[in-house]
């Protein structure tokens, strides 16, 4: 029986180790909430039906305690954080971006320039100030944002950058970098993953998603996570 509710405990704060990895992503957290409050109910159905005190300070979890990258969430992040470090050749315009040729003929797309010394909140140990970003992402961002999302917002990913609201840390090395668009009062929320000393010489940063968040969404944001980067 105690075997059953510790059981039932891990598996409530594993959830909520999700939660908090989806949450620092950008990504949509409703699923496992409701998940949450299923397996929650269901240790104090367990507890009820035997009889025994539930001991809800084991289904606690505080944030920022655990190694996300151990979260499903978090190892999907970092495979794909992984799958956008591109070798960029021969630059050509298109559109607003610039176009070239990396690994596998893939396409690869020059953002711009990040200001380095904006950015030393996340590492000092920043080895360039190019920021790329590959069709693979581009495709990712619209599959999972909408392609009017991309359509709107993509282009502004340099201004994004350029001139952050707020910045918070992620995973090593990677930065959400978060502004709101007056028009519409939303925020938009761009990961990107910044290349030091230790990678090869020939990676550029990275932009790896990028989401849309509502100012109560992103109020709930500021409220659990503290950024390392405020405009002034």
């Amino acid at each position: 029986m105690t075997q059953k509710m510790r059981s039932m405990e891990r598996a409530v704060r594993a959830l909520k180790r999700e939660k908090e990895a989806l949450d620092r992503l950008g990504l949509d957290t409703k699923e496992t909430e409701a998940k949450i409050r299923q397996k929650t109910a269901a240790y104090k159905d367990f507890c009820e039906a035997c009889k025994i005190k539930p001991k809800t300070e084991r289904l606690r979890y505080e944030c920022g305690t655990s190694d996300l990258r151990k979260t499903k969430a978090g190892k999907k992040f970092e495979d794909s954080a992984e799958g956008d470090k591109k070798v960029i050749t021969d630059t050509e315009v298109h559109d607003t971006m610039k176009t070239s040729k990396g690994k596998e003929n893939a396409e690869v797309h020059t953002v711009g320039k990040i200001n380095k010394d904006i950015y030393k909140c996340i590492t000092e140990d920043i080895r360039t100030d190019e920021v790329i970003i590959t069709d693979e992402r581009i495709a990712h961002i619209i599959q999972r944002r909408g392609e009017d999302f991309y359509k709107k917002y993509g282009k502004h990913f340099y201004d994004i950058l350029g001139d952050p609201d707020y910045i918070f840390p992620d995973k090593k090395n990677t930065a959400l970098v978060c502004k709101k668009f007056i028009s519409d009062g939303k925020y938009i929320n761009v990961a990107l993953r910044l290349v030091t000393s230790t990678d090869n010489a020939e990676y550029k940063n990275s932009i790896i998603t990028a989401v849309g968040e509502s100012e109560k969404r992103f109020a709930q944001r500021l409220r659990n996570n503290k950024p390392l980067y405020k405009k002034e």
